[in-house]
Parts: C-alpha cells; sequence; structure tokens
C-alpha cells in the first residue's frame, strides 16, 4: 500500500490530530491543540516534519531555546528559570546565594557577572588599600604630629605677598606667621615685607629645621 494511501483519521501527529482528508490531493485537514485547523502534506505528517501550526511551532522552538540557557554559567550567575514578567530575562543564582533577574544580552555581553556582591568585594578591598596608603603615608611623613613635606612645601600659588608664611594686613602692615603641629603661630606684624619675611625665616631654622634634619634620612 502506497503511504499516501492510508487513513490518517484521527490520528496524532505531534500537536497536530487529523481531522479528515483534505480536498486537496496527498493533503489531510489537521487540527493544532491551540486550535488552528489547517491542510498539512501526508509525508509532512508522518516523517515529523510538521508538528503543530506556525505560531505553536513558535512558541515550542521560543521554549526549546529558553531551556537550552538554563543552568548556563556567567561569572558568578548561573541561570535557573525565565523571568515571565520581563522580556529575554532570567532569574539567576549568585555564588553567594542571592537570586537575580537579569538580561540575558547583559550575561552575554559580560557586563554583568555578579548579583552585585563582586562590586561591593571589590570596593571594600580598594577600601582597604586606600586606608592602608593613608596609614602608610602617615607613618613616613608624618612625625612629631607634623607633615615633613608641609614643611618644605613650595610658595602657594594663591600668596598676594609672593613671600611664604607672609600676608598683608589692610592696615598696609605684613604679618608673619609659620605653622607648626597642625597649629599656626602668630610671629608679628612688621612694618615693610622684608622684616616680616625674616621673621618667618628665623622661624622656619627655630621650628622646621630641627625637624627636617631629624628625619631627613627617612
Amino acid at each position: 500500500m502506497n503511504k499516501c494511501d492510508l487513513d490518517l483519521t484521527n490520528k496524532k501527529f505531534g500537536d497536530w490530530v487529523v481531522l479528515s482528508e483534505s480536498l486537496k490531493r496527498n493533503y489531510w485537514t489537521c487540527k493544532c491543540k491551540c486550535g488552528c485547523i489547517k491542510d498539512v502534506y501526508y509525508a509532512n505528517l508522518l516523517n515529523g516534519k510538521s508538528k503543530n501550526c506556525i505560531n505553536c511551532g513558535m512558541k515550542c522552538r521560543q521554549k526549546n531555546a529558553e531551556n537550552a540557557k538554563i543552568g548556563k554559567k556567567f561569572g558568578r550567575l548561573t541561570i535557573t528559570k525565565r523571568d515571565p514578567a520581563k522580556k529575554n530575562f532570567f532569574f539567576c543564582k549568585c555564588e553567594c546565594g542571592n537570586i537575580k533577574s537579569i538580561s540575558y544580552n547583559q550575561l552575554l555581553s559580560g557586563k554583568t557577572k555578579s548579583c552585585g556582591c563582586f562590586k561591593k568585594e571589590v570596593s571594600k578591598e580598594s577600601g582597604f588599600k586606600y586606608k592602608k596608603n593613608l596609614e602608610d603615608t602617615h607613618l613616613k611623613y608624618y612625625k612629631e604630629d607634623t607633615c615633613i613635606l608641609s614643611l618644605q612645601q613650595k610658595l602657594s600659588k594663591n600668596s598676594t605677598t609672593k613671600v611664604k608664611g607672609v600676608s598683608k594686613l589692610k592696615s598696609g602692615k605684613y604679618r608673619a606667621y609659620i605653622n607648626l603641629k597642625r597649629k599656626q603661630i602668630h610671629l608679628g606684624t612688621y612694618k615693610t615685607i622684608e622684616e616680616a619675611q625674616e621673621a618667618r625665616k628665623e622661624a622656619e631654622k627655630e621650628c622646621f629645621k630641627p625637624i627636617i634634619d631629624k628625619y631627613k634620612k627617612g
């Protein structure tokens, strides 16, 4: 018997149920599980090429594609299931135990590798390094509650007198001062800038030089 002469009525092929022989030669009228009725070529039913209507076929392929993504690992994240509330989003379980809905494109691009715990760890580690650097700097450059570097600091660009440790008062006189151990020490008020500058230099010799000489090797 030729296969095209077989009676396929009421037989099931995938999601198709054969209703009757079609008026078209070698075609059978079938009903899909979704209710769609269509004439299908007999050979495609027998060899499994046609198992459902176009819409159900697209949904089936989409589901298979989604299922293929389940279990895939991206960094610290493992896909567990699709997020029905968002298009192309999947629930992922992080190595830390947190579960988060993430775009599949974000996973593929490598932009998202964890629930956020990795970023926090990096930030925390950076914080520790920054703190340690501050501590090391303090130990290296701060002696006797004074920053050794500031003792040899150049003149500030904002200085109006162009003399370090000397400022001009509204009265026209000049005030000399020096900063030591986080305190500003007033050295006096002078009529001329030269006198104020000399007072500042003497204070540097008395206050700065002993500390600089003591720790210059370090």
